[in-house]
């Protein structure tokens, strides 16, 4: 997984061994930080798997 960061938006992109859940629930506090939660996310597959997403870390 690679993600960057400007302010609370994060976007990045996971492999697809990564499922929509476990970047839903921030799993190992990969997108947001650990004490934040994740608002407004977006996920895209291409036809590889391949995640695109996008989101708002909120304290």
């Amino acid at each position: 997984m690679t993600n960057s960061r400007d302010g609370n938006s994060v976007s990045g992109k996971a492999g697809a061994n990564w499922s929509d859940e476990e970047l839903r629930s921030n799993a190992f506090a990969a997108v947001c930080e650990q004490n934040e939660t994740i608002s407004d996310l977006r996920i895209s597959r291409d036809a590889d798997g391949v995640a695109t997403f996008s989101a708002t870390c909120l304290s």
